[in-house]
Formats: structure tokens, sequence, C-alpha cells
């Protein structure tokens, strides 16, 4: 951006015809107000615009900076586990992830998937939001656990109908009894047979109100 305002105003002298006074010399000549004006005017919005686009990208980074949660799209993101015979599957789809719940164990939670390793403060209110859709009409659990010892509950589980619908999703809660580093988040999928699609899911912090 530097070198195109250097440019920019580069060009914008020479298109002047500018004649200074030196001390001791005979030509006179002017710099005019008016074009001083032309100058720091154009400096002034070259300046705006690099500012405009500095704050955009900010934001934008700020933004991304925010979602706790590994790319959702991406198999490697995702841990499936599967228990007592049952099994499950995972599959990356440009935006979106698929979970499929191929044969069952008798408990939801013989199909599970879960970001696992996050990093979550005891006491600390989180948003996960998400868009999900099924092929047919389904029962999945979203639930966040501690990843050691007895897996216990640290404040988020949500029974959630889906079907073939495109439906957003919005779930608050406070952590407690989080584990250093190893929390997880995820989905039990093992009730029934069937997918799950993901889009757009995030998990983030909420912020206290002031």
């Amino acid at each position: 951006m530097g070198c195109k305002l250097a440019t920019d105003l580069s060009a914008l002298m020479e298109s002047h015809l500018i004649d200074f006074v030196w001390p001791g010399s005979e030509n006179t000549g002017l710099v005019t107000l008016s074009f001083l004006q032309t100058i720091k005017d154009q400096i002034m919005k070259k300046l705006l615009a690099m500012t405009a686009v500095l704050a955009v990208s900010l934001v934008a980074y700020a933004d991304e900076a925010k979602n706790l949660f590994k790319p959702i799209n991406k198999a490697e993101s995702w841990r499936l586990e599967m228990h007592n015979g049952a099994e499950g599957s995972i599959k990356a789809v440009d935006d979106s992830i698929t979970f499929d719940a191929t044969k069952l164990g008798g408990d939801n939670w013989h199909v599970q998937v879960f970001q696992v390793d996050l990093d979550l403060k005891e006491g600390q209110q989180y948003t996960v939001k998400m868009k999900l859709t099924a092929s047919k009409p389904r029962n999945i659990i979203l639930v966040g656990t501690v990843d050691t010892d007895d897996y216990h509950e640290i404040g988020l589980r949500e029974d959630i109908r889906v079907d073939k619908e495109v439906r957003s999703h919005d779930f608050t809660f406070r952590a407690s009894g989080v584990a250093s580093k190893k929390n997880r988040i995820g989905f039990m999928i093992g009730d029934e047979k069937g997918d799950v699609i993901v889009k757009e899911m995030t998990l983030t912090e909420k912020e206290a109100k002031k």
C-alpha cells in the first residue's frame, strides 16, 4: 500500500507545475495554496482507505482467532470412536463434515465424534454454533466432556432433532469441571442408523456483560 501511495502522490505532483522561490535566486514562482490543499486531500484519502482495509483485516482475524475448534470440514480435526461392535464413518465434503452411524452397538455413545484437546477455562461461558441437516429425521446429542479419567460432562449436553432441512443451532454453556487442555466437544450419534451433516460449527468465548 505504501508503494502505491508514493506512486500516486508522485503522479499527482508531476501533473502540477511547481516553481519554488529560493533565497538569493532571481527566479520567482508560487506554490499555490490550492495545490497544497490538493496534496493534503489526496494523502488523507489514501490514509483513510489504508486504515479501512487494515480495520477490516483485523476484525476478520479477530473473528477467526476466537473460534476454538479446528477446521470442522477436515476429517483429521475429529476423533471417531466406535464401541461394542458399532461402526461409523467420517466424510468431509466442501465446507461440511458428515458423520454416519452404519452399525449400532446398543447405546448412543457407541458411535461418537469429538474435537479434542480443547483448552477451556473453568467458569467461562462458551457458545457453540452450527448448521445441521440429515438424510432422514433422527436424534443426536451434542455433548462436552473431559477427555480423561471418567469422561464426566462439563456443562454442555443438548438433545437435537435433525432432518432434511438445514437448521441453525446456538447453545451457550458455562464450563464446569474442566481439565487442562484435555476437554472435548462433539456428537453422540449411535442411537440410530443414519448420517448428520455439520456446517459452520464454531466454539467461542461468550463475553461478560459490562
